[in-house]
């Protein structure tokens, strides 16, 4: 398996799907938002074998204190092959500079990240706003 690391925004809606879906994210239904999403981030490092796409990594960041990083996925396929480890190296090889980086993450995925040198924070506590679809009034 030779695996081939882009930085590359323009990544086609199929394989976002595809990828997506292969770790069970219902986002995988929505290929063409993540397409603007990824096109509309600071970088976003891609890996493939071949023509497949089998991992992903993107970051926000505002240029110059705080990078976040909103997405790692790698295809169950390619976990524990040093798949994800890699694409988390390369984003923050980006950020050296930068006071932080910042991620959040589902409690399952908590020692990956350790492993990859994250800490937790005693002071962060993660809130998010629920976007619920709005009903309509006839």
């Amino acid at each position: 398996m030779a695996i081939t690391y882009l930085y590359d925004k323009d990544v086609k809606s199929n394989s976002i799907r595809e990828l997506f879906l292969s770790v069970n994210w219902l986002l995988g239904d929505k290929p063409e938002k993540l397409q603007r999403a990824f096109s509309h981030s600071d970088k976003v490092i891609t890996a493939w074998d071949g023509e497949k796409l089998v991992g992903l990594i993107n970051s926000i960041d505002d240029g110059s204190l705080t990078a976040y990083i909103p997405y790692l996925l790698v295809n169950p396929d390619y976990q524990k092959q040093g798949v994800g480890k890699a694409l988390v190296r390369m984003i923050i090889s980006e950020y050296e500079s930068y006071e932080r980086i910042v991620l959040l993450t589902e409690k399952d995925t908590v020692d990956f990240y350790k492993k990859c040198g994250f800490v937790e924070s005693p002071s962060i506590h993660s809130m998010i706003f629920p976007q619920q679809k709005k009903a309509s009034h006839t």
